[in-house]
């Protein structure tokens, strides 16, 4: 068995350093490299935990960076090839994904995130979820020149992120109000009939890990 250290409490931090790693833990693999899909020096892709449906990944930073916005202005070109990378990856195999990123500055602060690392998730579904974001503020559009928005965009403040298979991408920031923890993840999960959307709830429940839907069901 691999030896590993204590959990730094950073559950995505655990899973690059394999500091005892919830994939391990879960029975999902015996070491989280063997999981990663896709990795660069800063930057891994690797499956979902609890994914809505087969093809559901996360994009992560390596380095503890709360959210994307905040990543190195020196590792832009590489996050810039490791996203179309990642993206072909997954649309190849299921599908062209739907971006999404709930950037939560710290977890005092309400972006409504539940994992205060970077983390992008890439879901091979179609949902409008430009329209459920504007609830909690005016949407305005990515830069062009940008793959991802940056903190020049957000500053300081939370911010919801979407980048859509046609091309539409943009950013809620500020907040006029805090969304609920996971809120896009389960509107998704609502919209292409997934039930059980909570993964921290799947955790403690077996029986909620319901199969998710085919891929692409709701196109």
């Amino acid at each position: 068995m691999t030896e590993r250290t204590p959990s730094c409490g950073c559950l995505l931090c655990d899973e690059v350093k394999n500091t005892s790693p919830l994939s391990v833990q879960l029975g999902r693999c015996v070491e989280p490299r063997m999981a990663f899909l896709l990795e660069s020096e800063h930057f891994a892709l690797l499956p979902d935990l609890f994914p809505l449906m087969a093809g559901h990944c996360l994009m992560i930073s390596k380095p503890h960076f709360v959210n994307m916005a905040c990543r190195d202005a020196v590792i832009e070109r590489e996050f810039r090839d490791f996203w179309h990378t990642s993206y072909d990856f997954i649309s190849k195999k299921y599908g062209a994904p739907l971006a999404f990123e709930h950037g939560s500055t710290n977890e005092a602060l309400g972006g409504g995130s539940c994992v205060f690392h970077a983390h992008i998730h890439l879901i091979p579904a179609r949902a409008p979820v430009e329209d459920a974001l504007r609830v909690f503020g005016r949407i305005e559009t990515f830069p062009m020149t940008k793959t991802w928005i940056t903190s020049s965009e957000v500053g300081i403040n939370d911010y919801l992120a979407y980048h859509s298979q046609d091309g539409s991408k943009g950013f809620v920031a500020p907040l006029i109000k805090a969304p609920p923890c996971q809120f896009i993840r389960r509107f998704i999960a609502h919209y292409i009939g997934f039930a059980h959307w909570n993964w921290k709830a799947a955790l403690f429940s077996p029986s909620s890990r319901q199969t998710p839907p085919p891929v692409n069901s709701c196109v």
